[in-house]
């Protein structure tokens, strides 16, 4: 949990919710958090792995994001093909 004030009042991020349609027929999901780095058309965004939720998931609460920069999050819907 991450708090900030300002003007008077206390604000409290307790993270970033996701949320999706469930996929019919896959066994799991990989969901991938990157940092945005640079400005402008210098921005730079490498994913890594953040969480593996199951099959019949459809939401993942990123209570690790802090307010300290923007974050870019990628959904994969996998199964036993791949």
């Amino acid at each position: 949990m991450v708090r900030f004030t300002g003007a008077g009042k206390t604000k409290v991020l307790t993270g970033v919710a996701l949320s999706w349609a469930d996929v019919t027929g896959n066994t799991g999901y990989s969901v991938e958090r990157c940092l945005q780095s640079g400005k402008g058309s210098s921005i730079t965004c490498n994913f890594a792995p953040l969480t593996n939720p199951g099959a019949d998931a459809t939401s993942f609460l990123d209570s690790t994001a802090t307010t300290k920069g923007t974050y870019q999050y990628r959904l994969r819907s996998f199964n036993a093909a791949g």
